[in-house]
C-alpha cells in the first residue's frame, strides 16, 4: 500500500548487510540470515546501502558484530519499545532502549511522523475489519445478498 506521504508498505526482500556498495559483502547475497522482509520504503529509501556491521566476520555470518540489533539473532524488546506490531494492536511512539535500538530507529527512520500516521491508518483498517468479521460469520452469504438488494433498492 502506498500512502500519500510516500511510504510504500509493500513487502520486499532486504539484505541486512548490503550485497554491494562500499559496505557490501557479495558472499552473503544468498545467506538466509542476511535476508529479511522489509517494506519498500525501509529497504530502498531509509536503509539503502548503509553499513550494518561494526566488526565483520568473513566466514561465519552469525559471528558478525552489527551496529544495530539483528532481528534473527537478538531480542528486539531489549533494544526498542513501542512501534506497531500489526493487526489491531494500537501503535505507540517507538523508543530505543539501547545504542543498537537507537541506531535501528535512525537507520530505518522509524520515528518519522508520517510513518506513525501510516501505522495508525493500518490499525484503524484492521480494527474496522475485526468489527465487521462477527457480522459476516453470523449472517454468512445471506448478509452479502441482503446488502446488495438494499443497494439496488436505493438506486430506484
Amino acid at each position: 500500500m502506498t500512502i500519500d506521504d510516500g511510504h510504500n508498505r509493500y513487502p520486499t526482500i532486504d539484505h541486512f548487510v548490503p550485497k554491494s556498495g562500499d559496505h557490501g559483502i557479495p558472499d552473503w547475497t544468498f545467506e538466509s540470515a542476511n535476508l529479511l522482509v522489509a517494506c519498500a520504503s525501509c529497504n530502498m529509501g531509509s536503509k539503502g546501502q548503509s553499513n550494518t556491521l561494526s566488526r565483520p566476520h568473513t566466514t561465519d555470518y552469525s559471528r558478525n558484530t552489527f551496529t544495530v540489533f539483528h532481528p534473527y539473532f537478538d531480542d528486539p524488546s531489549l533494544h526498542i519499545i513501542g512501534g506497531y506490531p500489526g493487526g489491531t494492536v494500537r501503535p505507540s511512539p517507538i523508543r530505543g532502549v539501547s545504542s543498537a535500538g537507537l541506531e535501528y530507529i535512525r537507520l530505518f527512520n522509524l520515528s518519522h511522523p508520517s510513518l506513525q500516521h501510516v501505522w495508525k491508518n493500518e490499525c484503524y483498517i484492521a480494527r474496522r475489519e475485526a468489527r465487521r468479521k462477527p457480522l459476516r460469520s453470523i449472517f454468512g452469504p445471506a448478509l452479502g445478498q441482503m446488502l446488495r438488494e438494499l443497494a439496488r433498492a436505493r438506486r430506484f
